[in-house]
């Protein structure tokens, strides 16, 4: 059998893999976005378990076919290795990284302020999640790019000495830019910014006395 088919077989499985850990973690970013100023609850934190479990199989999966495709075409020989393949490894490894971190301080941190919503986290917090959203997406975003650009397969070593720190920290500058505006905007109008927060515990204190009232 043509050993054209397996390569092709592990590609579209690595392109499959790339594409659902993208979307997971750009899902990711857009709900826990959506639910700023809402307390983080039981449907919140079982969310964000399911789609960071997704985000997990496809770092597996992208892994798994990685290999498979390089010792096909290079049999882990270094001198077949090209800049891309470099910048992939080395882009996919950061990824890795930032999905341990998550696993390892980012939910517990969720978890552990339940009742809460994010947007009343220190701004130490809020800017370190900013930060890691950033790292997520943008390792995705340039893991589709370098499977998919027959432009970046042929590049050398400078383009990606270039475009991956200016990809890397210019996501992490922006996102950082704008939760530190969200941050400002919530001082400037704490009573609006704190407004779900402060309804859902009154709303949990009152709520016997008036159950109590009623049943009298």
């Amino acid at each position: 059998m043509d050993v054209q088919i397996f390569i092709d077989i592990a590609r579209y499985a690595h392109i499959v893999s790339v594409a659902i850990g993208f979307g997971a973690a750009f899902l990711t970013d857009m709900y826990a976005l959506r639910r700023l100023a809402v307390p983080i609850d039981r449907s919140f934190i079982s969310s964000m378990h399911a789609y960071h479990k997704t985000i997990w199989i496809s770092v597996i999966a992208m892994w798994a076919t990685g290999l498979v495709m390089i010792y096909i075409r290079t049999g882990f020989d270094l001198a077949n290795f090209s800049p891309k393949l470099f910048a992939k490894l080395l882009t996919v490894t950061l990824l890795t990284l930032n999905a341990q971190f998550i696993s390892a301080k980012v939910m517990p941190l969720i978890e552990l302020n339940r009742g809460r919503s994010l947007m009343s986290l220190s701004l130490k917090a809020k800017l370190r999640l900013a930060a890691v959203g950033a790292v997520s997406t943008s390792s995705w975003m340039l893991a589709l790019a370098m499977g998919s650009s027959k432009v970046l397969a042929a590049s050398g070593v400078l383009t990606f000495i270039v475009c991956l720190p200016l990809v890397y920290f210019g996501a992490i500058g922006v996102a950082i830019g704008v939760m530190y505006l969200l941050h400002l905007g919530a001082q400037m109008a704490p009573g609006q910014a704190n407004a779900p927060v402060t309804n859902f515990i009154a709303a949990k204190r009152t709520a016997p006395i008036i159950l109590g009232r009623r049943a009298s």
